[in-house]
């Protein structure tokens, strides 16, 4: 059962499974950023992801940056867009949601890019982990946000062996700049993570990470 499902934003990588999600697990509300509000042009498949939330009875929402709020005993922060949603690129106009329970976090910044990043303050005290923006891309997991919430793990969402050479090696070196564990679904498939008491709990998938490179002998 799902009770709250968000769309970072509308390029097709951060909503197209939603429509099934939708359909099948019958969420009360579908947060999205109201890219739609500022822009002239929307994808056609962004505009049936909402129209199948009317027909559903789902509950439309535009979050912005201010909301902080206690959902079954964890605490949701939203902490982009700004109030007052300026026209530009859409991925730096992504939800960024954090998820917190006994001071653990779970920061989830979409697409935004390292413009953004830099305006991220007054981050709670506690434990991290991010999940990197624009899955590892160039100028994600800035110095300057890694520097300020110090994470104990940092996720990448990238397929294995993705044409855009995703995560950069530059940005998984900032990324452990302090000891942070490194996780990728290319290499670990699917992560379990649990919220104790003692910090988090990061489960992979494979138990031994699969290689990520091209291997033109096969």
């Amino acid at each position: 059962k799902l009770d709250i499902r968000g769309a970072s934003h509308p390029p097709p990588d951060h909503y197209s499974g939603l429509g099934f999600l939708l359909r099948w697990f019958e969420p009360k509300e579908l947060w999205i950023n109201g890219y739609e509000d500022s822009q002239e042009e929307l994808e056609e498949g962004y505009i049936r992801l909402l129209n199948l939330a009317r027909d559903r009875q789902v509950q439309i929402k535009i979050m912005r940056a201010g909301y902080d709020e206690q959902i079954g005993g964890a605490s949701v922060k939203i902490l982009w867009p700004p109030p007052s949603l300026p026209p530009g690129n859409a991925n730096n106009l992504s939800l960024w949601v954090g998820l917190g329970q006994d001071n653990n976090w779970l920061w989830l910044p979409g697409d935004n890019g390292p413009q953004v990043e830099q305006r991220i303050k007054d981050l709670p005290a506690g434990r991290h982990v991010l999940m990197a923006a624009h899955h590892g891309g160039k100028g994600s997991c800035s110095q300057k946000l890694i520097d300020n919430m110090r994470p104990e793990a940092v996720i990448f969402s990238t397929g294995c062996m993705n044409t855009y050479g995703m995560p950069r090696a530059e940005v998984l070196a900032r990324a452990g700049s302090h000891g942070a564990s490194i996780f990728s679904t290319g290499n670990n498939g699917c992560l379990h993570l649990v919220n104790e008491p003692e910090g988090w709990r990061i489960t992979p998938y494979l138990s031994e990470p699969r290689p990520c490179t091209w291997n033109f002998d096969d």
